[in-house]
């Protein structure tokens, strides 16, 4: 079937409605050589202003100068990466329709996955090192508890008979004791 048959004529309001049944501009542009036609003025001005466009390459909407997932996705099958496609929009103004923005917005957190990757995978973290201890030193000096002498300290007896050795502290030995008798924690029996 013709363009001029599906779409009604060769006018804006022909053009408008291939437009709207997803032809591009380049399309409508290729169908009028190819059938032998020419559009009417207005239409054909259309066509100059939006050619060499992505909307007019890919596709969208002219009168709001939108463009879809759909678009995006015939650019990127003709060869251009979505960052050329990104950059071409935004010279040209597009706006992206919420799926073409999403789908950007999903590359974008990849991307910025794959660079954090990246750097992680290039991360070298730096030798652990063990803090130096200090060496422990024993108190060697003759005024401390620790290595000194006992030279010169004197025992002080309890008040016992020196003849008998029974007065003062008694000692205990093992039968005298208590078996439950505990000491910290310690069992004595």
């Amino acid at each position: 079937m013709s363009f001029v048959n599906r779409y009604g004529g060769r006018g804006l309001g022909s053009l408008d409605r291939a437009l709207a049944s997803r032809m591009t501009i380049r399309d409508a542009a290729k169908a009028s050589r190819r059938e032998g036609f020419e559009f009417g003025p207005k239409a054909q001005s259309k066509i100059n202003r939006y050619y060499n466009t992505f909307i007019g390459e890919f596709g969208g909407d002219t009168n709001i100068n939108a463009s879809g997932l759909a678009a995006v996705q015939r650019a990127m099958a003709a060869g251009h990466s979505a960052e050329d496609v990104q950059k071409r929009g935004r010279r040209e103004g597009v706006s992206w329709g919420p799926k073409a923005a999403d789908y950007f917005a999903s590359l974008t957190q990849q991307q910025q996955a794959q660079d954090m990757m990246g750097l992680m995978a290039q991360y070298q973290p730096p030798a652990y090192e063990a803090p130096t201890m200090p060496t422990p030193k024993a108190m060697t000096s003759s005024s401390s508890a620790v290595g000194g002498s006992a030279k010169g300290v004197k025992i002080k007896l309890s008040g016992m008979d020196p003849g008998t050795r029974s007065g003062g502290t008694r000692s205990l030995n093992r039968k005298a004791r208590n078996k439950s008798m505990q000491i910290s924690n310690l069992n004595l029996a």
